[in-house]
């Protein structure tokens, strides 16, 4: 890596300090922002509604998926019953052969 960053003329030790002055501008103006009353309230608003949208859309995967399963579950019923009558014809048939 050291290679591609002196192809590139990225200083590394130069991008550190410029990541650090972004994230500390960040943190001030974040902090900044939060400071007003109106504008938490306005974040806690955002907050809430993103989490009942999630919810929302956890409680609509969910009833999909019990769904899927009880379709599962059914079709498994289904195949045995059918696995079954199967079997017993064969059985049926086998007994008529041997008899004969």
């Amino acid at each position: 890596m050291k290679n591609q960053d002196k192809e590139k003329g990225i200083n590394p030790v130069a991008a550190v300090a410029t990541g650090i002055i972004i994230g500390a501008g960040a943190a001030l103006a974040g902090a900044a922002v939060l400071s007003d009353k109106k504008n938490q309230d306005k974040a806690k608003k955002v907050i809430k509604d993103v989490k009942n949208q999630l919810s929302g859309h956890m409680e609509n995967m969910q009833k999909t998926v019990d769904k899927k399963k009880d379709e599962g579950k059914e079709k498994i019923a289904q195949s045995k019953q059918e696995l079954k009558e199967i079997a017993d014809s064969t059985k049926d048939t086998l007994k008529v052969a041997v008899t004969k």
